[in-house]
């Protein structure tokens, strides 16, 4: 998919050895192979592809531990998704980087029938200045900016943890 390629182009730029990533709301990701660091997937469901099923609310790993988390297509999923950034930006070392994405809700609402209280309808002014309240440096490589496809725009980010 185009989400796909847009994904492994991104994390190809950010990735490498000796690097711990966590993949959280990892799912199925086609986008994971070629990684040089060592993975960690998490998602809350899918226990066959997982290393480890946990939720945003709560992330099961300590404070400090990750060099890069990538958290494609997963943000929205709540209605306060400042409280999912903050756990990021928890288990990320001072210095680390967070490559994410995110899509207009609305699309996901009609095709897999999520209710609107649950998503967060945000447009990307608005994840930014989350991430940056976070404690967060964000960037937008023209590249990694937008892709169209049947659920709307994708929007993608890459953050880095301030020191």
């Amino acid at each position: 998919s185009k989400h796909s390629k847009r994904a492994a182009e991104i994390l190809a730029r950010l990735d490498g050895p000796g690097q711990l990533i966590a993949d959280i709301g990892s799912g199925r990701a086609s986008y994971l192979e070629g990684l040089k660091g060592k993975l960690i997937r998490m998602d809350i469901a899918v226990p066959e592809l997982q290393d480890v099923i946990g939720s945003l609310d709560a992330l099961p790993f300590g404070e400090g531990l990750f060099d890069g988390v990538i958290c494609f297509q997963v943000l929205y999923y709540t209605g306060r998704p400042e409280k999912w950034i903050g756990e990021i930006a928890r288990i990320l070392k001072p210095g680390g980087w967070l490559a994410w994405s995110v899509s207009k809700p609305q699309g996901v609402q009609s095709e897999k029938g999520y209710s609107p209280q649950t998503m967060a309808p945000w447009a990307g002014d608005k994840w930014d200045r989350a991430f940056i309240e976070a404690g967060f440096k964000v960037t937008r490589p023209a590249k990694a900016r937008l892709i169209w496809n049947k659920l709307g725009v994708y929007h993608f980010g890459i953050c880095r943890k301030s020191r």
